[in-house]
């Protein structure tokens, strides 16, 4: 799946569906992107109801271990277990990896916080576009983690969604809107405009899957999203989970 379906899924437009087509040089990328889903495991067949209960002749019953309270650890894994990690749509640079690496991650899982406003497709939405519906799970996932990167709430999903629709709608020359964006930067952050810009920079430079989606929307010179986008920004950088447009932490 290219970056314009995966903008797709993120900002919730739809293309005009396209005559489900067989394997495609897409398909077959997509494929060795994210692999085929593996063949269920069979086992064999216990008709003994004891067996299936406790086990064949030749296990051994288990043994019940001594009770020991757990460790912090432990209970940390219990509390805040590892999220099941989608298949990325592309490999991910550094920073962006130990960014989802860091525990508050885990606390607030990208898959529960955005999976109402960064749906899945349907089944009959997949083949209408002719797409295999894991990997469009897959897709979805990792948007909701790209989203998750730049922490997008759901309501800044909604928000752009609106800026999409608002600009489809009522198109706006370039130059128009890079004017609004200065204004809009100047108003917001005052003389720490100019760092501000350079930091929304670097935070859509961090990962170049964010910047071909927010392109492939025409957002890229709203003044909306990039106020926005720098708000994001000054907040990562502050907390030392950005490198700041100067290259310093």
């Amino acid at each position: 799946m290219d970056d314009s379906s995966a903008a797709e899924i993120m900002f919730g437009t739809t293309r005009a569906p396209a005559a489900p087509a067989q394997r495609s040089a897409d398909d077959i990328a997509a494929e060795r992107m994210y692999g085929t889903p593996p063949a269920p495991v069979r086992t064999a067949k216990v008709s003994d109801p004891a067996a299936r209960m406790f086990g064949g002749p030749d296990t051994p019953p288990a043994q019940d271990e001594p009770h020991r309270p757990h460790t912090e650890k432990e209970m940390q894994a219990i509390l805040y277990p590892e999220p099941e990690k989608p298949a990325p749509l592309a490999e991910l640079p550094p920073e962006v990896q130990e960014l989802r690496d860091f525990p508050e991650r885990r606390m607030f899982d990208a898959q529960s916080m955005l999976r109402d406003v960064v749906q899945d497709l349907t089944d009959e939405q997949c083949e209408a576009e002719g797409i295999d519906p894991a990997v469009a799970r897959q897709a979805t996932a990792e948007v909701r983690e790209v989203a998750a990167d730049l922490d997008l709430g759901a309501l800044d999903v909604r928000a752009l969604r609106t800026r999409v629709e608002t600009l489809r709608s009522t198109p706006v020359e370039t130059i128009a809107q890079r004017e609004s964006a200065v204004e809009a930067l100047n108003r917001e952050f005052g003389n720490g405009a100019y760092q501000a810009w350079l930091d929304a920079r670097a935070l859509v430079a961090r990962d170049p899957r964010v910047g071909k989606m927010i392109e492939t929307m025409g957002l890229g010179d709203d003044a909306e999203t990039i106020v926005m986008l720098a708000k994001k920004a000054r907040s990562q950088r502050v907390s030392g989970k950005l490198k700041a447009g100067n290259g310093k932490r």
